[in-house]
């Protein structure tokens, strides 16, 4: 594809037509005075083209994401809380930069124009501990 072609009525690159987002959360006091919450989401989207030209071979599907929370709160102040995002560990390209490399290029590939593209994912699965201490 050339940059005069037309790509009217094509989906703009790397953004799906449809998105879902769920998520729940449910808290509970427990008669300590403490309480628990636990929350979760859950994203899913529909293909995705990673040019402007909509080529089939261009085309990305999205893997759902899962995030989970639980917490446990002492007091109106501190809170714990364990948590863990892209629970599944899958990988979503999010994004792309196409630029131009020419210290890579020989001087004949940097006549005619070289590129590199650059692609964004999401990161893997990853987990932690958060304590909050509120005053």
């Amino acid at each position: 594809s050339n940059y005069g072609d037309g790509f009217d009525g094509n989906q703009l690159k790397l953004t799906p037509k449809h998105s879902l987002n769920l998520g729940a959360s449910y808290e509970t006091d427990l008669s300590n005075g403490h309480s628990v919450r636990l929350s979760g989401d859950w994203t899913q989207k529909s293909k995705q083209y990673d040019g402007e030209d909509n080529a089939p071979e261009a085309q990305t599907s999205f893997k759902e994401l899962i995030n989970l929370r639980g917490a446990y709160r002492f007091s109106e102040n501190f809170e714990v809380a364990l948590w863990v995002k892209n629970l599944l560990d899958k990988r979503n390209r999010v994004g792309t930069n196409d630029f131009f490399a020419w210290w890579l290029a020989t001087p004949e590939e940097n006549a005619n124009g070289y590129s590199v593209l650059s692609l964004s994912h999401t990161p893997p699965r990853y987990y932690g501990l958060t304590a909050t201490w509120t005053y």
